[in-house]
């Protein structure tokens, strides 16, 4: 999915992933309706983050190798891109149970 196409309501397509919620072997697609940034805390709640620090945390996130300053640029223009379409979260929570009613 290129940039531009980020909206509420893409599509997300994610590669095959072993973890505790997929299944090995299962290409899986969601819809995007917004992205939490998650911390731990004493209490549970959900906070919108500017698009500077949006910006900053997802780019601390992406796995990229490549040094050519063209790709570079067009990496960073995509999470400014994404951060300018989606809603972007900080969802502090305990870590028990409760935190699934904010979210739901």
């Amino acid at each position: 999915m290129r940039a531009s196409q980020f909206q509420i309501g893409s599509r997300l397509d994610f590669s095959p992933h072993a973890g505790e919620l997929l299944r090995a072997g299962e290409n899986v697609s969601a819809p995007i309706a917004a992205l939490y940034l998650l911390e731990k805390g004493p209490a549970n709640r959900i906070e919108p983050v500017s698009t500077s620090e949006a910006t900053q945390r997802i780019m601390r996130n992406i796995l990229f190798f490549a040094e050519e300053p063209d790709l570079v640029c067009r990496v960073f223009e995509a999470a400014c891109e994404f951060v300018a379409r989606i809603p972007v979260y900080r969802l502090t929570f305990f870590p028990d149970e409760r935190v699934w009613e904010l979210i739901r």
